[in-house]
């Protein structure tokens, strides 16, 4: 076993704000999911109080476990249904405009599912009769319920509305913060190159099973439940690949977080191309291809990119913004050479890519299950024939 892991589950026990310093007028908007340096910040909290802050950057074991890659700390996503894990909706997956979600209990709602249309043509409309209203790429999550799905969720938010910020009420101080809804579920995973690291952030978390996470804590915000911390010896992503790579080479590259990937220039990169691939995989460029999205191609990819911000609360300065892209993009890779890469491909998917591996950036899943690869347009008969 290459790598160790550690899952975990937290319930809100009250609102919560997981926010980059975004605002819409003068609503500070909150993410919906807790990135991986959140985590990473909370272990770090933990630790020094338990070890105390004295020369704690010499300590070898506090060096491993939050200032190198040897532990990784991935996003926290949410919980369907207390039991649904779910992944970011790819790029590739299209819906009906107004009817476009799929659930297990529609509640007498209007249903009209969704498509993974990776390798599928892109309808212009809804293909359900009588509907007719254009598509759409669907974002949120989705999830499977046991080998059912993918079905649709959305994480629940509210805006709560602050009109002072003492006990006397001023003109001008009214503010409202948009949070995660209390009592919904997320789960994560830390991964570790060595198990006795592992033992550590367990005996913690178990330790300190209610914590505060996030934006204003002192005012009634941000506090989780931490349970189920299990020791396990396959990533959360395993269940959702579905074998490594065909017989003609093709495989899928999802990304299941953002990406900060740099050029050998130390530019950013907007996509994944063969370049970067090639440099990751330890593979000759020539040797790749990665497909772009156009009209007519034989295969294709769905990506797109974002802008990372932050904002250093010690200093109270922001962050420098870096380009990423995004979660949910996803790429059709062609490998021409016919060897076996599946070790590869494997140290890919515990490791990642990019920078900032650390803190949850770059985690891909190979050969996503919503998506069957087959030349765009081939029935999925003639592709098994």
């Amino acid at each position: 076993m290459s790598r160790y892991y550690l899952h975990y589950r937290f319930r809100l026990e009250e609102p919560m704000i997981i926010s980059d310093g975004s605002q819409i007028g003068n609503v500070l908007t909150t993410r919906d999911f807790i990135p991986g340096s959140t985590m990473l910040g909370l272990c770090a909290n933990l630790y020094l109080r338990k070890k105390g802050c004295q020369k704690i950057h010499r300590v070898p074991e506090f060096r491993d476990l939050f200032l190198s890659e040897k532990t990784i700390f991935s996003p926290a996503y949410p919980v369907a249904g207390g039991s649904g894990n779910c992944f970011p909706t790819p790029y590739s997956v299209f819906g009906c405009k107004y009817h476009g979600f799929n659930s297990p209990k529609p509640m007498g709602r209007t249903m009209h599912g969704i498509s993974d249309c990776l390798c599928n043509p892109i309808p212009k409309i809804c293909p359900e009769k009588s509907c007719g209203e254009p598509m759409e790429h669907k974002g949120g999550y989705c999830y499977f319920k046991g080998s059912i799905g993918p079905f649709t969720h959305e994480v629940s938010r509210r805006i709560i509305t602050h009109n002072r910020v003492a006990h006397a009420s001023k003109d001008k101080e009214l503010f409202s913060f948009e949070t995660l809804t209390e009592g919904q579920e997320f789960y994560g995973e830390i991964s570790f190159s060595e198990e006795h690291l592992r033992d550590t952030l367990c005996d913690l978390l178990k330790e300190n099973p209610v914590v505060k996470l996030g934006k204003a804590r002192q005012r009634g915000y941000g506090r989780v439940e931490i349970y189920r911390p299990v020791k396990k010896d396959k990533t959360c992503r395993e269940p959702w690949r579905d074998g490594v790579i065909s017989g003609d080479g093709i495989f899928s590259l999802y990304l299941f977080s953002d990406a900060i990937v740099l050029n050998k220039a130390l530019n950013y990169c907007s996509r994944i191309d063969k370049n970067v691939l090639g440099s990751v995989l330890d593979i000759d460029p020539g040797e790749l291809e990665v497909y772009s999205y156009a009209e007519g191609d034989r295969y294709r990819s769905f990506w797109k990119t974002g802008i990372l911000m932050g904002f250093n609360q010690k200093r109270q300065m922001p962050l420098p913004m870096e380009c990423t892209i995004s979660r949910g993009s996803v790429f059709t890779v062609h490998y021409k050479n016919g060897a076996d890469i599946s070790g590869k491909l494997e140290t890919l998917m515990e490791k990642g890519l990019g920078i900032r591996r650390n803190e949850g950036f770059g985690q891909v899943i190979i050969n996503l299950k919503t998506q069957k690869l087959k030349p765009c347009g081939e029935d999925e008969e003639d592709a098994t024939s």
